[in-house]
């Protein structure tokens, strides 16, 4: 056994040093967060496996008493996706996710279902590549609406990506229907430094209209996301993986409460994905 690992070893660092040059079968996510506009191949189906952890600390309340102290606890949240990917034709793909979340140790629950189209209009010659995405997420008391218009430029071994997105919530609340309306832009540039390694940085945004109250207007949160990407591609299966830093703190924020632990200082997203 430890003489085949031995023999191995070679080949991986052969791999990973770009020595032995592998083949890029998979249409892999250049990105964790920004689409481009590529699609699956007519007939082709992949998986994605998506976690994404946000480490951090809430304030709480040692009891139940109204002059309770407070204390620091550490936490995290985690939002693992399972999404099948099939090409319905070679310009248009669906998805179908299934969603969980954790929050600070608990329960692992589940979060809903989205289904996902993406459809690439432009062609080849065109000079920005153009595509359209369309989803639909459904909570069980909340439906989630999302658009994105996604956009891409290709020079020589720099890619720079863009998507337009835009997001609808409709759930419910006490006694009155709420829609929240979310403006996500994403800004992403990639260097492919192999056929099987893309290095790149990311940008994204959040600008979150909060519902309006009886006594006026919601409130305006904004939260702005930037860092380093990386892609490796192994024949069929690849992964992407992003960390990002959040560029300031948001007034806006209310302390120790769920949400607000979801955008803490860092946000990791690592995706692993292949043909089936």
């Amino acid at each position: 056994m430890l003489d085949r690992v031995r023999a191995c070893l070679p080949g991986i660092l052969g791999l990973f040093l770009g020595v032995i040059p592998v083949p890029a079968a998979a249409t892999p996510r250049i990105h964790p967060f920004t689409y481009t506009t590529a699609t699956l191949p007519a007939g082709s189906t992949e998986l994605e496996i998506y976690a994404d952890v946000v480490p951090g600390s809430r304030v709480e309340p040692t009891s139940a008493m109204p002059d309770a102290p407070l204390q620091t606890y550490d936490g995290a949240y985690f939002m693992p996706q399972i999404e099948l990917e099939h090409g319905v034709t070679d310009r248009f793909q669906l998805s179908f996710y299934n969603v969980f979340e954790q929050y600070n140790g608990g329960l692992l629950s589940y979060d809903g279902v989205r289904l996902e189209g993406i459809y690439r209009l432009s062609s080849e010659s065109w000079p920005i590549q153009v595509g359209a995405l369309f989803e639909f997420g459904y909570k069980g008391d909340e439906i989630e609406l999302e658009e994105r218009l996604l956009l891409e430029r290709a020079i020589g071994r720099l890619r720079i990506t863009a998507n337009l997105w835009v997001e609808q919530e409709l759930g419910r609340r006490s006694d009155r229907r709420d829609v929240d309306v979310l403006y996500r832009p994403t800004l992403a540039a990639a260097v492919e430094l192999a056929p099987w390694a893309h290095l790149g940085a990311e940008y994204w945004g959040l600008y979150h209209f909060l519902p309006a109250t009886p006594v006026g207007d919601g409130p305006f949160q904004m939260l702005h996301y930037a860092g380093p990407t990386l892609t490796l591609i192994s024949g069929e299966w690849w992964v992407a993986v992003g960390v990002y830093a959040r560029l300031y703190q948001p007034s806006t924020l209310v302390s120790g409460s769920d949400q607000d632990l979801q955008y803490n200082s860092v946000w990791t997203r690592l995706i692993v994905g292949g043909t089936l």
